[in-house]
């Protein structure tokens, strides 16, 4: 790539070679796979999803849910309530896949 090349082109070019496969890997593991990272078992449960479905508003899926907080947090789950995001791991029941998610506290 020149170092000329107009800014639009530079952009586009960054972008392919972040979206290539590494040397080492020729596609990301897919869902089910063998490479695809493990779900974690029924030990690790924290709550459950009561509803969920696709919002067009928040142009994602979003869901509410149950979790048993003090499990995630200890004790001090006042400091974290008003101002932190979480990761946690959502599954369908008995399956083996997993997807991140991001939940707060409303």
């Amino acid at each position: 790539m020149s170092k000329d090349a107009p800014p639009h082109i530079q952009r586009r070019a960054l972008a392919a070679n972040l979206l290539k496969p590494a040397q080492h890997e020729k596609t990301s593991p897919q869902p089910g796979s063998k490479n695809y990272p493990v779900v974690p078992g029924k030990d690790d449960l924290v709550g459950f999803v009561t509803s969920g479905n696709f919002n067009l508003g928040e142009g994602k899926g979003t869901g509410v849910a149950n979790l048993f907080v003090r499990k995630v947090l200890g004790e001090d789950v006042e400091k974290y309530v008003e101002k932190e995001r979480f990761l946690c791991i959502v599954r369908e029941a008995g399956q083996g896949l997993g997807r991140l998610a991001k939940w707060e506290v409303v």
